[in-house]
């Protein structure tokens, strides 16, 4: 199969506002080390399998978590102003429900029944569910911005993205930005904090720019400092 992708939409995305980018950078992070994580695992090794069936189970509800919020605000806005847009997302929404419910089902034999061949069917699992996302979400940042784009000014959406943010709760977002940091550029760790600090009650924006200092590489983490001040 060939993808070949339009350029226009990481153009628009340069100067338009992308609620997408950021947790779907995170998301992409988490599936790629997750998966890496379930293929090396040494199935004799109880401390090693452990580790990998927390790694996919935490997967797994950060997943659900943000397919919750998409389905919560995102697709109502979308629907709000361009009926039927959300169609093909929302089935796919439901297809991930039944994945995370079949990847689960897999962890539970591979915990109950540690083996080669439950770690592969796990493994296998789990690559199928990457692939799938990450086309999932590249129609999400290609033809669902497109929508949200021609419906919505940037202010609104910074209201919607707002209100998902809002909803987070604390352990919540920690747990975001433990994943998301990472996985952004400099200047869009800075873009992201800066906005918190400037909409966030003070003690909230402490206690993520010390999560973002805290999961960065020295260097990163020097960089972000110097961005912030």
């Amino acid at each position: 199969m060939t993808l070949t992708l339009d350029a226009a939409p990481a153009r628009a995305a340069a100067t338009r506002f992308d609620g997408f980018t950021n947790i779907h950078k995170a998301i992409r992070a988490a599936l790629a080390e997750t998966l890496v994580l379930a293929g090396r695992v040494d199935v004799e090794d109880a401390a090693d399998r452990a580790a990998t069936i927390q790694a996919v189970r935490w997967l797994l509800t950060f997943c659900a978590m943000h397919l919750a919020k998409e389905d919560t605000y995102i697709h109502p806005a979308m629907e709000a102003r361009r009926h039927g847009s959300t169609a093909a997302r929302a089935a796919e929404h439901r297809e991930h429900e039944e994945a995370f419910l079949h990847l689960a089902s897999a962890v539970e034999a591979f915990e109950a029944r540690p083996s080669a061949a439950s770690a592969a069917f796990l493994y296998r699992g789990l690559a199928v569910f990457m692939a799938e996302n990450l086309l999932h979400m590249e129609q999400e940042e290609s033809t669902d911005n497109a929508v949200l784009w021609d419906a919505y000014s940037d202010a609104e959406l910074a209201e919607i993205e707002g209100r998902i943010v809002a909803s987070l709760k604390p352990e919540e977002a920690a747990e975001a930005f433990r994943v998301m940091l990472p996985a952004l550029a400099p200047t869009e760790r800075a873009q992201l904090l800066s906005g918190i600090r400037a909409k966030a009650p003070a003690p909230v924006f402490e206690m993520l720019s010390g999560v973002a200092l805290s999961v960065l590489p020295a260097p990163a983490a020097a960089r972000l400092r110097a961005d912030l001040a």
